[in-house]
């Protein structure tokens, strides 16, 4: 009957310390995406309320790319932390313009996203209406 016991607690430690290790995960800032491999770009930051610094949650945005008479869309919506991410988007393009929006802060537009290849950061601070 020992045995089973120390089984038992053994099981109980190792549920406790995954739990705290998920949990530290879960509360830990995102940080940049891996590299994109060679001839793209990744585009990822942080949106936060201009006044109180929180992460908004939601945010709904829209990346055009125009080139050679082309255009290129990516879209991408905030997490829990605000984060969001473009992956493996194109570089060499004759204008990256950002559209953000979200509930109760005015929209956001960038006309003039500079992107390089490989990783790009773009925080941005959006202002309740």
């Amino acid at each position: 009957m020992k045995d089973g016991r120390k089984v038992a607690i053994g099981v109980g430690l190792a549920a406790a310390v995954a739990g705290i290790l998920l949990l530290t995960a879960w509360k830990k800032k995102p940080g940049p995406p891996e590299p994109p491999p060679p001839g793209v770009a990744n585009l990822y930051g942080f949106i936060t309320d201009a006044e109180t610094g929180e992460p908004i949650v939601g945010v709904d945005m829209t990346v055009y790319q125009d080139y050679d008479m082309e255009t290129a869309t990516y879209h991408a919506t905030t997490n829990s932390q605000g984060y969001y991410q473009i992956l493996d988007m194109l570089f060499e393009v004759d204008v990256t313009q950002m559209v953000v929006y979200a509930n109760g802060y005015e929209t956001y537009t960038n006309e003039h996203v500079p992107i390089t290849e490989g990783n790009n950061s773009l925080n941005i601070q959006m202002s309740p209406e």
